[in-house]
């Protein structure tokens, strides 16, 4: 690779990264430590990039804690309805059905009784299912009866479709 294709390369990286830089924090940033202006200029952007690479961390620390710490049961999953990241009452409801985090939302719903559209494991569910379970009740297998929400989840530059928060809403008090 020449010269000139690193240097455009790494220009392009250093506006990303400042792009990232303006954007407005989601967590509380300690007050910025005196910007090193030594070095040379990919050591200013190595420190560019790890400054970075901390924040994408803390970020996303922040929204597992979220998740986590909401009162309904709370699952993420990909397009394909793959559990990325359940809330603390998301497991205990994967647990209850004997799954975990990487296994597919589907799974877990042809183990409770639907009270409305079923979806039938074990092929991965595609958005229009997904998207069509919005509003649907389904009972555990521990007659709990839980309300369905769901909503897509998309990207910040193109808004492009990556998954789905699906949070289960306890009904139970309500039906009996």
């Amino acid at each position: 690779i020449s010269w000139r294709c690193q240097a455009t390369a790494l220009q392009w990286f250093q506006l990303e990264i400042d792009r990232l830089e303006q954007a407005p924090s989601l967590t509380p940033e300690p007050e910025p430590a005196e910007q090193d202006t030594w070095g040379l200029v990919l050591h200013q952007r190595l420190r560019s990039l790890e400054r970075a690479i901390t924040r994408i961390h803390d970020t996303r620390q922040f929204i597992a804690d979220s998740i986590d710490s909401m009162p309904i049961a709370t699952l993420v999953v990909d397009v394909r309805g793959r559990i990325i990241l359940p809330s603390h009452q998301g497991r205990r409801l994967l647990q209850h059905h004997q799954l975990d985090a990487g296994d597919n939302v589907k799974t877990l719903l042809a183990r409770m009784t639907a009270e409305g559209p079923v979806l039938t494991p074990p092929e991965p569910a595609d958005s229009e299912e997904l998207a069509a379970l919005d509003d649907t009740l389904y009972t555990s297998q521990h007659e709990r009866h839980y309300h369905l929400k769901v909503s897509s989840l998309v990207t910040a530059v193109d808004a492009f479709e990556v998954g789905w928060l699906i949070g289960f809403v306890d009904v139970t008090s309500e039906h009996q």
